[in-house]
């Protein structure tokens, strides 16, 4: 850097003119003081000559007459300065002064960024609601009474252990398989777990008054938005806290209004709990009562179903319905083996059943899941801006509260967890895929999803499923598409299953007609078909052809080959669901399998 030496002895306003120069060459400081300089000593230099005070003045306006105006010169000077700077000082220069304007652009966008906000502009709940809602009376719509019975139901107790005995944690009490298990040899249960069911059933008469009344309606319709009112209600009748739901939370929740927040559905447990309560009884009064009563029953739950398959529905409740639906069917087969059942009987309840289902039991429907989807984008996005709109940074931090971190990218720091840091949601949203971009992903998906439906196991046996196509996507990028699609390739299977129980049992009934009628079941299967006895085949989804069947010496087998695509002979495995890909065994629907007993060693448990 030059240094400035002490200014010479010059007329202030000639100082002046050299400052005013100096200063507006605004360039670097060292420049300024070299600048300074050479003009102070070319001064000095030429008023030298010009001791007397009258002609330094003149000498010295001269001078700076000829130097021109301070601004136009300290221009000049300062571009000639920057034509002889070096060429790296020069492109270090540019390289700066470029970096600092990205950084400022940087700054800006993330600012404009970071302050997204969504545009909520379809009410998907809405929409949903009215896809259900069939253009007849409301006197036939059967959701007061499941709704009623839903308030009315109250959950399964536990039971005491036996004297003496404890689990493994201290507790003297314990929640019977019973409540899970309906395959269970009930009339030879524990009398705690006897007693602990019998009670179950009388608190719930009322409740099952109002399944019953529901069963015999054609139709079932409600608003989604209602379901928030029916879960406080269902707390405040059972005093219990009112669960966690997105609909809990505040009104200023991201979710409030969503498909999110009705996805937990408190009727469904109820009206699983009835559907059970239908098998119980009849296991309770095994032998003790008119077969005619049990089979009632049970067509009622098969009733029941058929109001919650519907594919307009939201996948939980097709997947109930279509539980309710196995566990009716499966009920109504090991009833018609009762030698009270006439053929007339049976005949009753097969005309039911087929009259459940005349267009063929439904497959499973995505539609409400890929409105779920849309409603959770844009809950989640910004409606415009580069790639139609960007994830939103305070958004994600909310949609983490509700579901957790996983499978996104790390979020641990030296084994601190850091969910909830805004630096991470900033940079996830940041490298996220567009609205547009995110939108067409997921369509993709549920195009897909939809052409799988329609395909019976065996048609998919060697081709990828839609779920490979999520997991495949980076979890940066696709992190929205990675946490809220829901996987549904189990869920394509255990509709054919659904379907396959109902089918079978429409075949189980129809033999037995015709063994009564005959006095021998068919030698095969088209006979019934011929006979006018079914109105058609029943397809085994694991193998494309009609369900195996063989007259034995005794009767006849009816099975699937199951999950292994293989016959095995007729040979079951009770230790595993049928659907399982690993299930290594036929899964049987006839002769019915016998009731499992209850663990010796875990009695309640």
């Amino acid at each position: 850097m030059a240094k400035e030496s002490p200014p010479p002895d010059l007329p202030p306003y000639v100082i002046e003119y050299i400052n005013l120069i100096a200063r507006r060459m605004r360039y670097t400081r060292a420049a300024a003081t070299e600048v300074r300089q050479e003009l102070t000593d070319h001064f000095a230099d030429a008023l030298a000559d010009c001791p007397d005070d009258e002609d330094r003045q003149k000498c010295a306006e001269r001078l700076i007459a000829e130097f021109g105006d301070a601004h136009l010169l300290a221009t000049l000077i300062r571009r000639g300065k920057k034509r002889n700077r070096p060429a790296w000082k020069t492109a270090f220069l540019r390289v700066s002064q470029g970096l600092a304007l990205l950084i400022v652009l940087l700054l800006i966008y993330t600012t404009w960024f970071v302050m997204g906000q969504p545009t909520v502009s379809t009410d998907y709940v809405a929409l949903m609601s009215q896809r259900l809602h069939p253009k007849v009376e409301t006197d036939q719509n059967a959701w007061p009474h499941y709704r009623q019975a839903t308030i009315l139901y109250a959950e399964p107790e536990s039971v005491p252990l036996p004297p003496g005995q404890h689990t493994p944690s201290g507790i003297d009490r314990v929640f019977p398989k019973a409540w899970q298990d309906t395959d269970l040899d009930l009339a030879h249960a524990p009398p705690a777990v006897q007693q602990a069911v019998r009670h179950h059933i009388q608190k719930n008469e009322a409740a099952w008054g109002e399944f019953v009344a529901a069963s015999r309606e054609p139709y079932c319709w409600y608003e989604y938005s209602e379901l928030d009112d029916l879960a406080r209600e269902m707390a405040a009748t059972r005093r219990t806290p009112q669960p966690a739901t997105p609909t809990s939370q505040p009104d200023d929740s991201i979710w409030k209004g969503s498909v999110m927040a009705i996805l937990l559905l408190p009727n469904m447990a109820p009206l699983r709990g009835l559907a059970k309560i239908a098998v119980w009884k009849s296991r309770l009064a095994e032998g003790l009562e008119d077969p005619h009563q049990a089979m009632a029953r049970a067509l009622v739950s098969a009733r029941v179903s058929r109001h919650w398959v519907d594919p307009d529905r939201l996948l939980i409740e097709q997947l109930v319905g279509q539980r309710i639906c196995t566990m009716s069917c499966q009920e109504i087969r090991r009833l018609s083996a009762d030698r009270a059942m006439s053929t007339d009987d049976l005949q009753s309840v097969q005309q039911q059943l087929e009259s459940l289902y005349a267009r063929g039991f439904p497959l499973l429907g995505v539609a409400t899941e890929r409105m779920s989807f849309a409603d959770a984008v844009q809950r989640l996005f910004t409606d415009s801006g580069p790639g139609g709109g960007h994830l939103i940074p305070k958004r994600v931090e909310k949609a983490w509260e509700l579901i957790g971190p996983e499978p996104g990218p790390s979020t641990s720091i030296f084994g601190t967890p850091i969910p909830y840091i805004p630096l991470l949601s900033t940079g996830m949203s940041l490298v996220h895929a567009g609205r547009d971009d995110t939108l067409a992903m997921a369509n993709a998906y549920y195009d897909r999803v939809e052409q799988w439906c329609r395909l019976a196991p065996y048609q998919r046996e060697d081709k990828p499923s839609p779920d490979r196509m999520t997991m495949k996507l980076s979890r940066e990028r696709y992190w929205v598409l990675r946490m809220f699609l829901p996987s549904l390739s189990r869920a394509a299977d255990l509709t054919f299953v659904a379907r396959a129980e109902y089918d079978a049992t429409l075949t189980v009934l129809a033999t037995r007609r015709y063994d009564l009628d005959k006095g021998e079941y068919p030698a095969k299967l088209d006979v019934l078909v011929k006979d006018g006895y079914l109105k058609a085949l029943p397809i085994d989804p694991y193998s494309g052809d009609p369900l195996v069947y063989r007259r034995t010496a005794g009767g006849f087998t009816l099975y699937s080959v199951a999950g292994n695509f293989q016959d095995d002979g007729g040979v079951a495995n009770p230790d595993k669901p049928w659907d399982h890909r690993d299930y290594d065994a036929d899964y049987v629907f006839w002769p019915v399998p016998p009731l499992r007993p209850f663990p010796a060693d875990d009695e309640a448990s």
